[in-house]
């Protein structure tokens, strides 16, 4: 009988500590949210159109509403951009049902061989709700200026034939498409993931 009372009563308070670290946590999370403040890059950013993997152009106007993540990369990388987009894939499956307020763009830089399918094929490996971006050289090129962001074609000795060395950041984008940040996700994945939510708590309000 004792034992059985000291089994219980662990129990309870184990259960005890666990809800009130809990609610801790919360609290805590939602006010550094709150306490967080986003500014605008104001050198950066600006809407664009472009074919996506949707089978039809896509316009930033088109996700007015919706907070946008955008990354850039192509679909041949062995090494960054994969482990960005597997970041982003935890990312989102951290938000729950927020992650429908959300949209992850993948804008590549290599026409050459991400066509719209193949966008699609690459992206279904993280989330099906992903939006591959595509288009000319020169579209790409505008758009990569646009964001501030570097890439350079390698040609290299084997059967892939080149490569890219190529910036990798994440860009946060808000409900209006004004660019407020961007993000390293290998150092700044608790950055990211609160001003998502800081944006979403904002329009909500």
């Amino acid at each position: 009988m004792l034992s059985e009372m000291i089994r219980c009563i662990g129990s309870c308070w184990r259960m005890f500590v666990f809800i009130l670290w809990m609610s801790v946590f919360c609290n805590y999370s939602a006010a550094a949210t709150d306490s967080l403040e986003l500014g605008f890059e104001a050198n950066f950013g600006g809407d664009f159109r472009l074919p996506s993997s949707e089978g039809a152009e896509l316009s930033l106007r088109d996700l007015r509403g919706k907070v946008v993540l955008m990354t850039f990369g192509y679909t041949s990388c062995p090494d960054a951009c994969p482990i960005t987009m597997g970041l982003l894939d935890s990312l989102y499956k951290r938000l729950g049902a927020d992650a429908d307020k959300v949209q992850v763009l993948f804008a590549s830089f290599d026409p050459e061989r991400d066509d719209a399918n193949r966008l699609k094929e690459y992206l279904a490996f993280f989330d099906s709700r992903y939006i591959g971006l595509t288009g000319s050289l020169s579209q790409v090129e505008q758009l990569a200026d646009q964001y501030g962001v570097f890439f350079l074609k390698r040609t290299i000795d084997s059967a892939a034939g080149y490569t890219f060395a190529h910036s990798n950041h994440v860009y946060l984008l808000d409900q209006q498409g004004k660019l407020r940040k961007f993000y390293d996700l290998n150092e700044e994945f608790e950055s990211l993931h609160n001003g998502i939510q800081y944006l979403i708590r904002q329009e909500s309000r």
